[in-house]
């Protein structure tokens, strides 16, 4: 059988070059393009830029609905626009489009709503990325001794996300293909955190100078195991 032959590099070249004009929004590449009976090269390229783009902020939109309630629809269009400009997708994936908005609303806007325009953003984005991110192995306390475990370096499941939003700090988790959430006493803000930037549970207690109530330790952890939200950190894994 022969294999499939290599399509010759001017049509490559063609094809990288319409799809940057689409991409940038410029009509560069219309000199590829033949006239219709009714649209010039350039109204014809325009025709998928337009699709493109609009695509591209309708799927950011998507996950913020809470932040275009607040905001109103014109206003967060406005900044998913010049949110695009700056971090254009680089993933095929739809999803990813909205990855670096909340650190964009952070170097930019500074209106007097900003600590409401931020938490709200970052709340949504975690709920987002926890219906899609990565699971790695469920960690097994069995399989330890509990020196061992306390030794062992953990850390939560990619899907958990811990946000302060509405004064509330909030695990958000993924459990059943269900985004879930719960309300967490702040004395444990730092505990949780120093755990999902992966550490061992006796380092991770050394450096919490709250004093903590051993049952609601208990309690906490026993939550996590039984909701799968902790697992051992891979070795070499820079989160």
């Amino acid at each position: 059988m022969s294999s499939s032959p290599t399509p010759p590099t001017f049509l490559a070249q063609i094809q990288a070059e319409i799809t940057a004009s689409i991409i940038h929004k410029n009509l560069d590449a219309a000199v590829h393009i033949k006239p219709s009976k009714m649209l010039t090269p350039a109204e014809r390229l325009d025709i998928y830029a337009d699709d493109y783009w609009a695509r591209i902020l309708d799927a950011l939109i998507e996950d913020f609905p809470i932040l275009q309630a607040y905001l109103g629809e014109d206003v967060l269009y406005e900044l998913a626009e010049q949110y695009l400009q700056t971090y254009r997708s680089k993933h095929f994936s739809l999803f990813y489009v909205g990855d670096r908005f909340s650190d964009y609303l952070r170097n930019t806007y500074q209106k007097k709503n900003r600590k409401i325009v931020l938490e709200t953003a970052d709340y949504e984005w975690a709920r987002a990325w926890c219906f899609f991110a990565p699971q790695f192995p469920l960690l097994d306390p069995s399989l330890f001794s509990e020196d061992d475990l306390m030794k062992t370096v953990l850390q939560f499941q990619h899907h958990v996300q811990l946000v302060t939003y509405k004064k509330q700090f909030r695990m958000i988790y993924r459990h059943d293909a269900k985004v879930n959430e719960k309300m967490i006493p702040r004395v444990f803000k730092d505990l949780l955190e120093k755990i999902q930037n992966g550490t061992s549970l006796d380092i991770a207690f050394d450096h919490v100078t709250t004093a903590l109530h051993t049952k609601e330790i208990e309690a906490l952890f026993a939550f996590c195991i039984q909701y799968g939200l902790l697992c051992q950190k891979p070795e070499g894994e820079i989160l």
